[in-house]
């Protein structure tokens, strides 16, 4: 996320060597590796499980009518589109550096350090929105059926 060109811990070997008739290396495109989302595994999976718990509340609670299933079903492409296409182009690179929260280190943004838990609660926000508001959904069907 941290898109600077200064050194972090560990880059010091790579910053040693550079002199001023060297060309500097090319971040983007040429290093094999990409900094990648740097979300760990964990995000990623309650995010797509709150994305599930959502409509699956949602199809239960609406899902008897033709159009309502049509129009559920038509989400859920939309929403496997989105996150395939990020998959797909992210993987196109190469492998992805590990996630500084996964080795328990706070994840570098433009706005400064941020913890885990500040992590997640910024990304997984809406995700848990969606799935209790299904959730709410489906009890007042089932309370008033």
């Amino acid at each position: 996320m941290l898109d600077d060109h200064s050194p972090v811990a560990g880059d010091t070997e790579m910053m040693a060597d550079m002199s001023p008739d060297k060309p500097l290396p090319s971040d983007h495109e040429t290093s094999g590796v990409q900094h990648g989302f740097q979300f760990p595994a964990w995000i990623w999976v309650a995010m797509l499980g709150c994305y599930a718990i959502f409509f699956l509340t949602v199809m239960l609670a609406t899902g008897s009518g033709g159009r309502a299933v049509f129009a559920i079903v038509v989400s859920m492409l939309y929403t496997a589109m989105y996150f395939g296409v990020a998959m797909i182009l992210s993987s196109i690179k190469g492998h992805e550096k590990p996630s500084p929260l996964a080795q328990g280190k706070p994840l570098q943004t433009w706005t400064g350090p941020m913890s885990a838990s500040a992590v997640a609660g910024q990304v997984l926000a809406i995700p848990l929105a969606l799935a209790m508001f299904g959730i709410g959904i489906l009890l007042i069907i089932v309370i008033v059926t």
